[in-house]
């Protein structure tokens, strides 16, 4: 009787391994729905990394462009209430041997979503500054999310748009003195830059520099929130396109996915 049943036993075995095989392939053959939700989770773990990727694509949300004229003053007074209300700005006050300044500066240009340009009166006078205000504006032309700030200190825009009155004795020295290619390219970045929305001290708050502040900073923040909106929302509009599909299309696969066709 023992061996009886150890043969049967065996019997059996070979049997429950097929079925049971065979019932794995089938649920995997007919299963439409399990393929779906495969693809569907391969799907939101390339949104999710591609989402993450573009939110840590930025190192600060502010690169301050400025004027020696402004460094201690204006600048300095934007800078800190830029800080107070939470931006992570970039200011030049800390950088390394001047051999390196071009280089450290695109980097960090780069690095910014939001480059606030400010035109004062000697601007225009640094090939520094219109280095930076051409990197910016070329940043502005290939990433993606890049804004470009203006804020005229104490100059009105049409000089810095049509290169005149300081912005017009700048240029003058840099024609004879600068590549006469990188003089015209500095113009024309001038020109589009200045054209652009931003803010003017001498149109603005009674020309208040402290309320001014407060309007640039206010503006700022503005625009941050509407770039993290934006990207939050990323996510959201893939979800709502899947949750479009027709309910049917679930019901349809849930039922072979438990009912395989051999079964019916």
């Amino acid at each position: 009787m023992t061996t009886s049943r150890s043969t049967n036993a065996t019997a059996a075995s070979p049997s429950s391994s097929r079925r049971s095989n065979r019932w794995k392939y089938e649920v995997f053959k007919n299963s439409p729905l399990l393929f779906f939700f495969l693809c569907f989770s391969l799907f939101l773990k390339s949104v999710n990394t591609s989402s993450s990727a573009h939110a840590n694509h930025w190192k600060y949300e502010a690169f301050l462009s400025f004027g020696d004229d402004t460094r201690t003053t204006f600048t300095d007074h934007l800078s800190i209430a830029l800080s107070d209300a939470g931006i992570n700005t970039f200011i030049d006050n800390q950088l390394r041997r001047e051999e390196n300044r071009q280089s450290e500066i695109d980097g960090e240009i780069e690095g910014a979503t939001i480059a606030v340009v400010i035109f004062s009166k000697r601007y225009s006078e640094s090939r520094w500054c219109l280095r930076e205000l051409s990197k910016i504006m070329r940043c502005r032309e290939d990433q993606e999310g890049k804004v470009v700030y203006p804020i005229f200190y104490d100059v009105d825009p049409s000089q810095v748009r049509k290169q005149s009155g300081s912005f017009g004795e700048a240029f003058r020295k840099h024609e004879r003195e600068e590549d006469p290619n990188a003089v015209e390219q500095w113009r024309k970045d001038l020109k589009a830059c200045a054209d652009l929305s931003g803010w003017n001290l001498k149109t603005t708050a009674d020309g208040r520099e402290g309320l001014f502040i407060q309007n640039v900073v206010g503006d700022i923040i503005a625009l941050t929130k509407t770039r993290e909106a934006s990207q939050s929302s990323t996510l959201l509009e893939y979800l709502g396109a899947w949750a479009r599909v027709p309910y049917s299309l679930f019901s349809f696969s849930f039922f072979f996915a438990f009912f395989p066709l051999s079964e019916l």
